[in-house]
């Protein structure tokens, strides 16, 4: 499994140009895309998205079985569907 976490305000990267790869490549295999409102490029370091990042982090590795993380996952699992049909809220 795959977990990617995505500032939404990233101008070194911008989700945007890469979902349609991302969702290609790694759809298939239920990963997911958190979107971070508001976050850049360096969200691991930016506050107050490290809290954020590591919230989520730490229930990815720790394999959570928390409902509403397992929520969370679901709805920003990536598909093939265009990126605009997504659901963009936070977790």
């Amino acid at each position: 499994p795959v977990l990617f976490i995505w500032g939404d305000d990233d101008g070194v990267v911008p989700l945007a140009e890469t979902e349609d790869v991302l969702s290609k490549v790694f759809a298939p295999t239920g990963a997911s895309c958190i979107r971070i409102s508001g976050g850049g490029h360096g969200i691991i370091l930016e506050e107050p998205d490290v809290s954020q990042v590591a919230t989520c982090s730490a229930a990815w590795f720790s394999d959570s079985k928390d409902p509403a993380w397992a929520q969370c996952l679901a709805s920003h699992a990536l598909t093939l569907a265009p990126p605009a049909q997504q659901e963009m809220e936070q977790c």
